[in-house]
């Protein structure tokens, strides 16, 4: 009898194993069978340079390739409903306005990045497979639980912007047996910036069946545009900026208590940069800022960074790790009043009688060249 027993358990191990997924092929395959699924999703998101962490929660309904619904939120609430019904997504916003476009099923179906994360791409995707595993660094890890696919991003040390701490990860770990995606990890830092992101989505589907999907009765339409909606925004933004007296600007200096003003750099050429860590274009110019204030401080040129994302430990530990000395003038809040910045960087050189002599917004290639040229004719 015990006998008996034991090739049973025997077999019936047997099976489970049979039944687990072992390689990429199978599950492409079971992937492609799953239909009529419902499902949540949480995303963390830490970035350590700017000492912040962000989370958004999202339900899914999974119909077919180009059918499903996602509702997703943040810790205040009600973000946004999208739903994909072969070429065309509904988006609500958290205003409650609806509207409709068409897209590639298979592309980037939701334009906000992080909502984006919370559907999973090898559902959305049935190419995502040949893409993801052409990459030559893809590992794949097995056990009885999961199955983890997980490729790194190399680097040609030859190339101009090499850094030796830049990294990228991109992980997806599979249930064993049904296939279904259960964590995304999203890890990258680019040493040269000294900036990155850890992000992590953690999915859990239940046995409860897709929803069908019903469009929300409190929903309203857009708007009509107003006549000069399709005005050139760069052109417009700019407009709005100070042209002639800088207005008065107040916080404090690095160390997080010295008031500080741009009244204090009166009899100087002022850069004024208004700036975050996070904005890639931000983050790029710094070093050539600190390059400015080196070659120009002893012909009365200052550079004053203005951030009024970040506090001021997150601002000077940022620059040192990344060996800068750019002064800073740290704001509670912006005065868009006075200075209404919508695009970052946003920068004014002042004279030294405080007049505004130029102003802009970005920074990209030529930027370093024509930024030089600038300061060069008013010092």
């Amino acid at each position: 009898m015990r006998t008996a027993l034991a090739l049973l358990a025997l077999a019936v191990l047997a099976g489970c194993k049979a039944d687990r997924i072992e390689d990429v092929a199978a599950l492409r395959a079971a992937l492609a069978k799953a239909h009529n699924l419902h499902g949540t999703a949480e995303l963390t998101a830490t970035t350590e340079a700017s000492g912040s962490e962000f989370k958004r929660f999202g339900t899914l309904d999974w119909h077919a390739d180009s059918l499903f619904t996602l509702i997703a939120r943040d810790g205040d609430g009600f973000v946004s409903i999208h739903h994909l019904a072969g070429t065309e997504v509904t988006d609500i916003s958290r205003d409650s306005v609806l509207t409709t476009r068409e897209v590639d099923p298979a592309g980037e179906v939701i334009s906000n990045y992080y909502t984006g994360l919370l559907v999973p791409k090898m559902l959305q995707d049935t190419s995502w497979f040949t893409s993801f595993g052409a990459d030559s660094t893809l590992t794949v890890f097995r056990d009885d639980a999961m199955i983890r696919l997980e490729i790194h991003a190399v680097y040609d040390p030859g190339a101009a912007d090499f850094h030796p701490e830049t990294r990228l990860t991109d992980a997806w770990e599979f249930d064993a047996v049904t296939g279904l995606p259960r964590t995304h990890a999203y890890s990258w830092y680019r040493g040269d910036m000294g900036y990155g992101t850890d992000i992590e989505v953690r999915f859990d589907w239940t046995q409860e069946p897709a929803a069908a999907w019903a469009e929300p009765t409190w929903v309203r339409q857009p708007e009509p545009e107003e006549a000069d909606a399709n005005e050139d925004w760069y052109e417009a933004t700019l407009a709005a900026l100070p042209d002639a007296q800088a207005p008065p600007l107040v916080g404090r200096a690095l160390d997080g208590s010295t008031p500080l003003a741009l009244s204090d750099f009166a009899g100087q050429i002022l850069y004024l940069d208004f700036w975050y860590i996070g904005c890639g274009p931000c983050m790029q110019a710094l070093p050539h800022l600190a390059d400015l204030q080196t070659r120009y401080a002893d012909r009365g040129f200052t550079v004053l960074g203005a951030n009024s994302h970040q506090d001021a430990p997150t601002i000077q530990r940022y620059l040192k790790r990344r060996g800068l000395d750019v002064p800073q003038l740290v704001l509670d809040s912006l005065p868009s009043t006075d200075w209404p910045v919508r695009a970052y960087p946003t920068w004014f050189l002042i004279g030294r009688d405080g007049h505004i002599l130029d102003r802009g917004m970005g920074f990209g290639e030529g930027s370093e060249a024509a930024l030089d040229s600038m300061v060069q004719a008013h010092l």
